[in-house]
């Protein structure tokens, strides 16, 4: 294995291992025995990033790719909802997450509601947590999610 390849799962194992431990100390994650990508699986970091790409241009700064993905994780979850659930998901979260302009976040979170809706209904994964660094080639995500009907984490 080459230096950069070694450098890289080592990457990719920091960036985990700090989901990792943010979702143990969560009751409801404590037993999920969590697991890397499936062998043939399109890894979720590079969907989610897909999912995002229209709205990253403007993006200068490590805190507004942090409010993007946080957006992006409550859209993403809501969608897998039934329609008459997704308003009290997405007004629970936005209230909790001490947002700045709650009634723009919630126009964004709809709008990537519907782009998720039409451009990536197949995807089913309940997305858990992320880790976004800002590295010198761009952000690096890692996204860890759940399977829909299985409480066997993933992490990518």
């Amino acid at each position: 294995m080459s230096k950069k390849s070694t450098r890289k799962n080592t990457e990719r194992a920091k960036h985990a291992g700090r989901i990792k431990s943010r979702l143990k100390k969560q009751e409801r994650f404590r037993k999920s025995k969590f697991v890397g990508n499936r062998s043939g699986d399109e890894k979720m970091s590079e969907v989610v990033m897909r999912f995002v790409d229209p709205y990253i241009a403007d993006l200068k700064t490590e805190i507004q790719w942090k409010v993007l993905m946080a957006l992006a994780l409550i859209a993403w979850n809501a969608s897998l909802l039934p329609l008459d659930e997704r308003k009290a998901m997405i007004d629970e979260h936005v209230a909790k997450g001490n947002i700045f302009r709650p009634e723009e976040a919630k126009r964004a979170i709809r709008e990537l509601i519907e782009r998720k809706d039409k451009f990536f209904s197949d995807y089913d994964q309940v997305l858990v947590s992320y880790d976004l660094t800002m590295t010198c080639k761009g952000p690096h995500l890692t996204v860890a999610f759940l399977r829909r009907g299985n409480s066997e984490g993933q992490d990518q």
